[in-house]
This record gives C-alpha cells, sequence and structure tokens, in this order.
C-alpha cells in the first residue's frame, strides 16, 4: 500500500498560447498557465496554475490547445529550483501525467474541422492508452440504483 500521494487535479481555461521547445536530449516540453476560479461570498476568486507537459502530450498541446482553451489535467506536484544572479528560486509546477481536451468543436483559419476525430480524446504519455470518452457512454456501463456493484 502506498504511504504517500502526489496527485493534482486541474479543471480550467488556457491563460496564453502553450510555450513549446525541444531539450537538447530531443525530448519535447509545453509550459502553460490554467486558471481556475472559484466563487466565494459573491466575488471571484482566480487561481492560476503552471503546468509542464512532456513528449507526446507536450505535441498534443502543441497542436489543439491555445490561449482560452478548456481543458482538464491529471498530474503531480513538482517544486523545482533554479539559480539566477547567485539567488536561489523555487518554482511548483503540475506536471501533467493525462490531458482531456474539453473545447466544443475546433476548426482552423478556413473554417474546417479536419482533425476533429483526433481532437476530443483523453491524451497520456502512453501511445496504447488514448482513449474517446464516449467509447465510456454506453448504457451497459451504467449502474442503476438496486444494482449490485461488485467491489
Amino acid at each position: 500500500m502506498a504511504k504517500s500521494l502526489n496527485r493534482a487535479t486541474i479543471l480550467g481555461y488556457l491563460g496564453q498560447d502553450p510555450e513549446v521547445r525541444t531539450t537538447p536530449q530531443g525530448n519535447t516540453v509545453c509550459n502553460f498557465n490554467v486558471a481556475t476560479s472559484e466563487l466565494y461570498k459573491d466575488k471571484e476568486y482566480t487561481e492560476w496554475h503552471r503546468i509542464v507537459l512532456w513528449d507526446r502530450l507536450a505535441e498534443v498541446a502543441q497542436n489543439f490547445l491555445k490561449k482560452g482553451s478548456k481543458v482538464y489535467i491529471e498530474g503531480k506536484i513538482v517544486t523545482r529550483s533554479y539559480e539566477k544572479d547567485g539567488v536561489k528560486h523555487y518554482i511548483t509546477e503540475i506536471r501533467g501525467t493525462n490531458i482531456l481536451l474539453l473545447d466544443s468543436k475546433p476548426s482552423d483559419e478556413s473554417g474546417s474541422s479536419s482533425n476533429y476525430s483526433s481532437y476530443k480524446k483523453s491524451y497520456n504519455n502512453h501511445e496504447d492508452t488514448a482513449f474517446n470518452p464516449k467509447d465510456f457512454e454506453s448504457s451497459e456501463n451504467e449502474i442503476s440504483e438496486g444494482d449490485e456493484v461488485p467491489f
């Protein structure tokens, strides 16, 4: 049994277009911020979360996300440090391991939506495990009141 758990779940909107670069080792890395908001006593509070995606997920973000995109991200919280001008700085970010694109049907500048069939999916960094959420909408998977559930 695990003695600890580091898991983050974010559902929000991109604050800017994803920034994608390639490391000297050839890995693709993507950074962007996601805003989450909550209402408290008739006032909206927004929290910004720094997201980092690697390899396949970085490519998905590059191809399908833009400023304002709605996205669901699962990952883990990571704090890293760097030194600048002799001062040590710390950054806390969410290293995404799974991403679900939640925007409505995207279109390019010409109004075409040719890539939509590959767009509305959940992605992670394992090639064989990307799935389409529609696969889980079958009525045979639904549980009704009174059904016996084997747990």
